[in-house]
């Protein structure tokens, strides 16, 4: 279901089942397709909403810079266009920081959060290990083939489990066809920073992390600090794409909290 965001964009959605709305936003270059395994669980019991953020997926891209401002926007006239006022929202790595952003300019429209394995300042301290390192980063993006990175980014994070290493081509292939719209999703990622905002969260917060990438660590243990009302759990035998890598165990933990949350 095509849905009209800013800018003549218009986002692709999906609504899936009946009851409490749970959103769910994916991470850089891949779509909606990547919470297949949560769509088919939870739609079970609440009304699961999924969409192509802008430069994604279905949703076309546009010729402005992008910036996680601008993703979380959309995001609340896609909820204003399905009239919801209020929604638990789960977000992974590029969607957690949108997430963040929703619960912090938008705190009316968070009941609950969920930040899967994501930053809050991405280009991290000189202390933590390399995740999107400014200076370095851009660097390496504006100079490298976007097919080599992109087959960098399926080897990385289909490491942990191959199985998955056909759905992120599929997902990349789309991506490299269109280098600057490749590099504008990244710049985006690069330069959000909520880290003097986070006390600002006061929803329920469930941080999630996966016990074999090194690169979120530091940044969960400080928003789990940063934000009250916040727990943090750590998903086994999973890689960056945590809810691929171990479904059941992402599920079990994800439903718990919905559960207390009980909205």
């Amino acid at each position: 279901m095509p849905v009209a965001a800013r800018d003549n964009v218009t986002l692709a959605c999906a609504n899936h089942g009946t009851g409490a709305p749970l959103l769910l936003l994916h991470g850089a270059m891949v779509s909606r397709r990547y919470w297949q395994p949560q769509v088919d669980h939870f739609a079970r019991r609440y009304r699961v909403i999924t969409c192509d953020l802008r430069g994604h997926g279905e949703s076309p891209v546009s010729a402005d810079d992008y910036s996680v401002a601008q993703f979380t926007r959309d995001i609340v006239d896609l909820l204003d266009h399905l009239e919801l006022e209020r929604v638990v929202c789960c977000g992974h790595s590029l969607g957690g920081m949108v997430a963040q952003e929703l619960a912090i300019s938008y705190p009316e429209r968070v009941y609950a959060l969920v930040l899967a394995d994501t930053w809050h300042y991405p280009r991290g301290m000189p202390w933590e290990p390399f995740p999107f390192r400014t200076v370095a980063l851009k660097w390496m993006l504006h100079i490298w083939p976007v097919s080599q990175l992109a087959q960098m980014m399926v080897q990385g994070l289909g490491a942990f489990n191959p199985d998955i290493r056909p759905y992120l081509e599929t997902e990349l292939q789309q991506q490299i066809q269109d280098r600057a719209n490749f590099l504008k999703i990244w710049d985006a990622a690069i330069d959000f920073d909520s880290t003097s905002r986070l006390s600002a969260i006061a929803c329920p917060t469930l941080i999630l992390m996966s016990a074999h990438f090194l690169y979120t660590y530091t940044q969960a243990l400080d928003m789990r600090r940063r934000i009250a009302n916040a727990e943090m759990v750590m998903i086994p035998r999973a890689g960056h794409l945590l809810n691929l890598d171990n479904p059941e165990a992402f599920n079990t933990t994800l439903e718990k909290f919905l559960e207390r949350v009980a909205w």
